[in-house]
């Protein structure tokens, strides 16, 4: 398992355009069988700021399995508008998950390691001053 999170910096006049976006490309993450869940959120206190986290199966299934497929294709003709706007996207593998049970599970930390050249789309995290 590992999750991914993207997060984008939306002018306020494009939210809602962004967030259909995001409604019409959550129907090919839906169909991918290496998807397991996803979520958007936007952030209360900073309105233009959203956080997608994305559960795919592992790197290698989101990045070949995905990435070569027309699901793929489908999510990333919604969102490619917004990809100049990405803040970071990085995949991470959890450490600490607290379970239905109220037990606290830790998991192996798996290691990612970067292809040489990324996938369309991926963006380069940075910090904003």
């Amino acid at each position: 398992m590992i999750l991914e999170y993207i997060r984008h910096r939306i002018p306020e006049n494009s939210a809602a355009e962004f967030e259909a976006a995001y409604a019409r490309a959550a129907r090919p993450l839906v169909r991918s069988s290496v998807c397991h869940d996803y979520e958007l959120s936007r952030c209360v206190e900073e309105p233009g700021h959203y956080i997608l986290r994305i559960h795919w199966e592992s790197v290698d299934r989101h990045l070949q399995d995905f990435g070569s497929s027309d699901e793929f294709r489908a999510f990333f003709a919604e969102i490619r508008p917004y990809g100049r706007r990405l803040g970071l996207r990085a995949p991470f593998p959890p450490l600490l998950r607290k379970g239905r049970q109220g037990r606290i599970a830790v998991t192996a930390l798996r290691r990612y390691e970067r292809e040489s050249s990324p996938p369309i789309g991926s963006g380069v995290p940075t910090a904003s001053r």
